[in-house]
């Protein structure tokens, strides 16, 4: 009984607990699948900002891998041109305009006497491009002419510059397409994050719960088993009483007859000589008689043994 009450009490508990759990858990398997779909969000802005980069990096590492292949005898080379052929003149006007110098082949020479030109190239500030000069480098990129496998039919050390001007433009339009993308995508990363903190706190407390329900169940399981136990040993209890009250009463009206039996052989005993003698003369010396001779005979025998009070059966007989 006490067994069956802990159980009850147990299951009510475990069932409250359930319930609070399938709650939480409803909520957050909600806040799960916002989660998730603020990390694909992010995700795809992620894949936005690096098909950006993809596009204008390998053009501008081309182009400064392209500036190693040139060297003082190749500037050397360029800056010997009396009269320069007209796309290295155009090519070297691009450069002076991202180098704020007034376009021309004498300010380009300018440009080239330096010696750090190449370095100059190497460490150009990209990420600071003035508009102005990228507004008027326009004409220079949609030109169909400007392009490094055309320019190089005329100097190769021409074609890496070109290349190099490519690039700078190519950088400077994806850098301010791809700079608000990345603060979006800064402030979604800082805010996915916050949303997966607090989400991992609830995890956490869910998970807490579900482990204490588990546990509850468990004992649940281990007390329905117990009361099972002792509802089956109850029962057997309740079945070994009823056939020791059965074996019982058969054995009361066993008493009965074993208390005669005890008396009968009580009286056998007390007559036992008397009756030793009747039986061994009945045995003896009646057998060729009839049956009525030998019990009157018998009768007689009786009568004289308690004449010489000897005990004997008040009636023979030899059964």
């Amino acid at each position: 009984e006490k067994a069956g009450v802990e159980t009850a009490e147990l299951l009510v508990k475990v069932q409250k607990d359930q319930k609070a759990a399938d709650a939480q858990q409803a909520t957050v398997e909600v806040e799960v699948a916002a989660a998730t779909k603020t990390e694909s969000q992010v995700s795809t802005m992620a894949a936005d900002v690096q098909k950006d980069l993809d596009e204008a990096l390998p053009a501008y590492y081309a182009a400064i891998k392209a500036l190693d292949a040139l060297d003082k005898n190749s500037i050397n080379e360029l800056k010997a041109f009396k009269t320069p052929p007209e796309m290295v003149v155009y090519t070297f006007d691009a450069v002076c305009l991202l180098f704020h110098v007034k376009p021309g082949w004498k300010e380009a020479k300018g440009l080239m006497s330096d010696m750090k030109f190449l370095e100059n190239l190497a460490n150009y500030d990209k990420d600071n491009i003035d508009p102005k000069v990228i507004k008027k480098l326009q004409k220079h990129y949609n030109n169909p002419d400007f392009l490094p496998e055309k320019i190089s039919k005329i100097s190769s050390a021409a074609m890496c510059i070109c290349a190099w001007v490519r690039a700078m433009i190519t950088y400077d339009r994806v850098a301010k397409t791809i700079e608000p993308k990345k603060k979006s995508l800064a402030e979604a990363q800082a805010s996915l994050a916050s949303v997966q903190a607090e989400l991992k706190v609830k995890q956490d407390a869910l998970n807490e719960v579900l482990s204490r329900v588990a546990q509850l169940q468990a004992l649940l399981k281990a007390t329905e088993k117990k009361k099972g136990d002792l509802e089956a040993q109850e029962q057997k209890c309740k079945v070994q009483l009823e056939r020791a009250e059965q074996l019982i009463g058969g054995l009361g009206g066993e008493k009965i007859r074993w208390a005669e039996s005890a008396d009968r052989l009580k009286g056998d005993l007390t007559n036992l000589v008397g009756n030793i003698i009747v039986s061994a003369g009945f045995i003896a010396y009646l057998g060729p008689f009839t049956a009525e001779y030998r019990i009157e005979m018998a009768e007689q025998w009786v009568i004289k043994c308690k004449e010489l009070k000897i005990p004997s059966a008040a009636k023979f007989s030899l059964e």
